[in-house]
């Protein structure tokens, strides 16, 4: 569970607050939607509770742990975030944008970071693209590279960013879906999302913001 207690977080540039006293719970086995116009907070609270800005203030809690004592590591395998342009690394091939971390960042030998992540290619059906760069993917084989990469330290917390915006209908059926099933294996997931009909099909819960704030929570 993510607890996040009394959130600002304020404007490098102008000190005003760009997130307003935010406060919320996000549950684990459920799908939460941040929904809400541009500029309603949405990515500011994602990065946030992926430590990605650490400049505000209030708490954001991991299972009842102030994210900000965790090392490097345990937050890698605490909370895995993926980016709405993927980040992918173009010089390396789909598997290897995947190998790298776990060699970097574990110290895993090549053979065990090779199967964890063939393990993860074929859980979300991309085994077939493993020596392919990102260039030669398309918007969805990018988005499940970028899952699989997300998913590599096996962190109890996914958060995705408008993860639909570069997807067709059928690449965003199979998001959903994944999700469910990650969801189901007892992860939290929290996704930001313009895309009402995907939030439609996938919420169990939607927060909904605008102007930093959390205006309405819907279960």
């Amino acid at each position: 569970m993510i607890r996040i207690e009394n959130l600002f977080l304020p404007d490098a540039k102008t000190g005003t607050s760009i997130l307003r006293d935010i406060s919320c719970i996000f549950e684990p086995g459920k799908i939460t939607f941040l929904i809400g116009k541009s500029g309603a907070g949405k990515t500011s609270l994602l990065r946030c509770m992926a430590l990605l800005r650490s400049d505000y203030q209030g708490r954001i809690l991991a299972d009842d742990v102030d994210i900000r004592m965790l090392s490097s590591l345990q937050r890698a395998q605490t909370i895995g975030f993926v980016f709405q342009q993927f980040n992918l690394f173009p010089q390396l091939t789909a598997v290897e944008n995947c190998i790298e971390p776990l060699r970097t960042v574990l110290k895993l030998l090549e053979q065990q970071a090779c199967k964890r992540a063939q393990e993860l290619f074929e859980m979300l059906g991309i085994a077939d693209l493993s020596d392919r760069y990102p260039a030669r993917l398309s918007g969805g084989q990018q988005q499940r590279v970028a899952i699989a990469r997300a998913l590599c330290f096996n962190p109890e917390f996914l958060l995705l960013d408008e993860p639909t915006s570069a997807l067709d209908p059928e690449n965003t059926s199979i998001l959903g879906d994944q999700l469910r099933l990650l969801a189901a294996q007892g992860k939290t997931v929290v996704v930001a999302s313009q895309d009402m009909s995907f939030v439609e099909s996938y919420a169990d819960s939607t927060l909904v913001m605008g102007n930093g704030l959390v205006k309405v929570e819907k279960q």
